[in-house]
């Protein structure tokens, strides 16, 4: 009696999810006769172009080329664009969709298994190609795609490299707010994913405080092999203040080169690295004379005399 509870159980189950499967499928909205997903399909497949063509990725989602340099109509694109909401609402969901087969615990234990029990279980490295191949169409969308900034910026901070660098370059295309971009290098700065914050930060230029003390973490973390985090500050010019500690900090430093940067960035902040002055006038008697002659010119222009 208890078995057969157990058996109808089982068959209410799958009769429930498969009748919810069925009016997924039934209710997804269509074009020209094709469902949304076969659309999708259709754009993955084209991911992979012929012979003599190209495509790059960029602000506009994905662009293909023929070896003449002449661009080629992609009707996918075209029409998940001319769908409009819906298809950005399911490209948003596909692209937002986390599983167990996304876990780092699952993609580890799939790499260690043979081939021949590999080939029974979902692959992860295909379910994080689809979910990168709906950014790149939802990157091509209208306005409905600004909606799913969140969903792009969680994207990008589940996956690792090379994968989140295909999905930065996107990331101009849904013009994300400053905290977003914010939360997004804070995250990836405590990661120690660095190379990846330099993308993002040269894509989508912020120059709120909490960015700039993710750049002055870096900085002390390798002087010498994260350099550009010196050019970026003297971009970011005032708005870099927030690192004048840390360069105070690195203007001690036994790298000449970082010292000579040190003085440079704070140069570019300038009056607003007046904390600075007295380290500034102690390195007017560095050994090096390019910092030297680098600290003279920055004290005058932190005080104001410029």
């Amino acid at each position: 009696m208890k078995s057969r509870r157990i058996f109808g159980a089982g068959i209410l189950l799958f009769a429930v999810l498969a009748g919810y499967g069925f009016f997924k499928w039934w209710s997804e909205p269509r074009f020209e006769g094709r469902r949304v997903s076969a659309w999708f399909q259709e754009f993955c497949r084209r991911a992979y172009p012929g012979p003599g063509s190209s495509y790059v990725i960029g602000r506009n989602g994905r662009e293909t080329y023929d070896k003449n340099g002449s661009r080629l109509l992609d009707p996918a694109q075209e029409a998940l664009r001319k769908m409009g909401a819906p298809a950005a609402a399911y490209l948003e969901n596909r692209m937002a969709a986390g599983s167990f087969v996304a876990k780092p615990t699952y993609r580890r234990t799939y790499g260690n298994l043979p081939f021949g029990i590999q080939r029974y279980l979902p692959n992860p490295q295909l379910h994080e190609a689809l979910r990168i191949q709906a950014a790149i169409a939802l990157a091509g969308m209208g306005p409905e795609k600004h909606r799913a900034v969140p969903a792009i910026i969680d994207l990008i901070i589940q996956q690792s490299a090379p994968f989140s660098s295909t999905v930065v370059a996107v990331l101009p295309a849904f013009e994300p707010p400053a905290a977003e971009v914010e939360r997004l290098v804070i995250a990836l700065t405590n990661a120690a994913r660095y190379k990846e914050v330099k993308e993002v930060i040269d894509r989508c230029p912020s120059r709120t405080p909490e960015i700039v003390r993710c750049l002055g973490q870096i900085l002390e973390s390798d002087l010498r092999a994260h350099g550009w985090v010196f050019y970026t500050l003297r971009g970011f010019g005032r708005d870099a203040r927030v690192a004048v500690p840390v360069l105070q900090r690195t203007l001690t430093s036994t790298n000449r080169e970082a010292r000579y940067q040190s003085v440079l960035a704070l140069e570019a902040i300038g009056t607003a690295a007046v904390e600075a002055i007295p380290a500034l006038t102690h390195s007017l008697d560095d050994e090096n004379p390019m910092v030297q002659s680098a600290a003279k010119r920055a004290l005058s222009v932190v005080r104001g005399n410029q």
